[in-house]
């Protein structure tokens, strides 16, 4: 009896804990994407580019400028690389108020910080 007890525990963990080891996955290559963005001068560049473009996208009132804007932040991420869309999907599902929220969104403030530097 304690031996079945023990099977429905452990699968119940695995089931609960799962989404939270996924999490802490995609988390380690965010960070490991980040860093790696903000090693390397022309991909840091190329980050501060973009955000640029988004800040000037925000202000904008002209809906043909911001579909170009958009269209030069989308090119501007792909040539970041895949792993930097899998970083800002991840923001976006992360609540900001969680440890790995917070985490993340440290990182990016600080890469956004070297583009001012």
């Amino acid at each position: 009896m304690i031996s079945r007890f023990a099977t429905i525990a452990a699968g119940c963990f695995v089931l609960l804990a799962g989404p939270a080891l996924a999490a802490d996955a995609r988390l380690d290559g965010a960070l490991k994407t980040v860093a790696a963005i903000s090693a390397d001068p022309d991909k840091l560049k190329t980050y501060c580019e973009m955000t640029t473009v988004m800040d000037a996208a925000d202000s904008e009132k002209d809906p043909v400028k911001n579909e170009a804007s958009s269209k030069q932040i989308e090119d501007l991420m792909t040539s970041l690389g895949p792993d930097m869309g899998t970083v800002w999907s991840l923001g976006e599902d992360l609540d900001p108020n969680t440890a790995d929220g917070k985490t993340l969104s440290d990182a990016m403030d600080a890469l956004t910080a070297k583009c001012s530097g």
